[in-house]
């Protein structure tokens, strides 16, 4: 049990950055009275900002090659992205040109993975590098999804918005940087980082009468990050 534990070492990992989401899309929202309607959603800029919070357990494993260090573990993660927002295109099914309405909403995802690590270190004196993987889950929660009109507009918002929705999601990240020793047992990474956690939608509003609803195609997220590993 003791050797099972031993180069155990938690690590807090925080990053900044941006996350993309798909563009426009069209949701057949009601059937009747004809000719139904039909609305087109754009997002108003494909990235927004994003913050990373993340804590981890790695084994290391010793090998014959003194400068490489693998390593293996679990890394939860918190994402948290700033306000998403774009516009809305009423009864384009109807009228292509009506005037626009702006909508907002937010997106947090909680993240699970089993990691791999692989580290060369003092490549330059205490300065090595690092390349790391890790696979597993996300719960990405939208909520707030609101509308509004902006000024001149004679659009109405929606009276019912779209509803919360959570969604399970595979997920993976890619990373890679540069590793500083700074002592026997403390580390500090500072890299780069995507990842891609799955895709995303709301539930339908209680008032519509399809079953069609506002979706994110896969949400990708590119983060600076550094980690203290001790």
């Amino acid at each position: 049990m003791a050797s099972l534990w031993s180069n155990v070492h938690p690590s807090l990992v925080l990053g900044t950055g941006y996350t993309t989401v798909g563009s426009a899309q069209q949701v057949w929202l009601a059937n009747t009275p004809e000719p139904g309607l039909e609305n087109t959603y754009a997002s108003s800029g494909k990235q927004y900002n994003s913050i990373l919070f993340g804590f981890a357990l790695e084994k290391a494993f010793t090998n014959h090659h003194e400068n490489i260090e693998p390593a293996a573990g679990l890394e939860a993660d918190y994402l948290r992205n700033s306000n998403m927002s774009g516009v809305v295109h009423p009864m384009v099914n109807v009228d292509p040109d009506f005037d626009r309405l702006n909508y907002s909403f937010r997106m947090n995802s909680y993240l699970l993975f089993a990691t791999g690590k692989l580290s060369m270190l003092n490549i330059i004196s205490k300065l090595g590098g690092y390349l790391q993987a890790g696979v597993g889950g996300a719960f990405n929660k939208l909520s707030n999804y609101n509308e509004t009109s902006p000024t001149g507009s004679s659009a109405a918002p929606s009276l019912a918005p779209f509803r919360d929705r959570s969604n399970k999601k595979f997920a993976y990240f890619l990373g890679a940087g540069i590793v500083c020793q700074m002592s026997k047992a403390t580390q500090i990474l500072i890299g780069y980082r995507y990842i891609n956690s799955g895709q995303s939608g709301f539930n339908t509003s209680p008032i519509q009468q399809t079953k069609d609803t506002l979706n994110f195609s896969t949400l990708s997220n590119h983060f600076l990050t550094i980690s203290l590993v001790v």
